[in-house]
């Protein structure tokens, strides 16, 4: 495949909606797709088998959803100090440790977004930040059997937290 041009066509604050043209052999190919900044989800563990969930309103959906904590990395920011940042922010928690545990894609199909997971330890009472756009009311400590069930339940249906979660769970058994 070889790339002959790109362009964007709309740019928001937190994205950009970009075309690019391909060639694949003797076709021309041009496809839209969202040009978007990597992310951080954070799983914060208060104990061995205990984290935190968010209470999170996503306006595209028009109400409340639980979540793990996440957020877009800034320009010039580490994707470990964009953890560190969003796990204060939305929780109010500051983290003594923050490991790495696997990155993946969103959705490639039409998005650049990469979204990098971390477990966060040593968790530290602060106060929450949120940004003007966040409305984030309940901050909950549950047992990880318990959100497992959850998400088994489908009353889980954000997709990062459940990869996040049913990763950690097969890895660590």
């Amino acid at each position: 495949m070889e790339f002959l041009s790109q362009k964007t066509i709309f740019s928001s604050k937190s994205w950009k909606l970009v075309q690019g043209t391909y060639k694949e052999g003797s076709r021309k190919i041009t496809f839209n797709f969202i040009e978007h900044p990597q992310t951080v989800v954070i799983i914060p563990f208060v104990s061995k088998n205990e984290i935190i969930l968010i209470r999170q309103y996503r306006y595209p959906l028009k109400k409340f959803i639980w979540e793990l904590p996440a957020g877009k990395v800034k320009e010039g920011e580490s994707i470990k100090e964009c953890a560190a940042r969003e796990l204060e922010e939305e929780t109010g928690f500051k983290a003594g440790k923050l490991k790495k545990l696997f990155s993946f894609y969103s959705t490639p199909g039409y998005s650049s977004e990469i979204i990098h997971v971390f477990i966060a330890s040593e968790l530290k009472k602060g106060e929450q930040k949120l940004d003007e756009r966040e409305i984030i009311p309940r901050v909950k400590r549950f047992k990880i059997k318990d959100v497992i069930k959850l998400i088994t339940e489908r009353k889980i249906k954000d997709g990062k937290t459940i990869l996040a979660l049913l990763s950690l769970t097969l890895r660590f058994k």
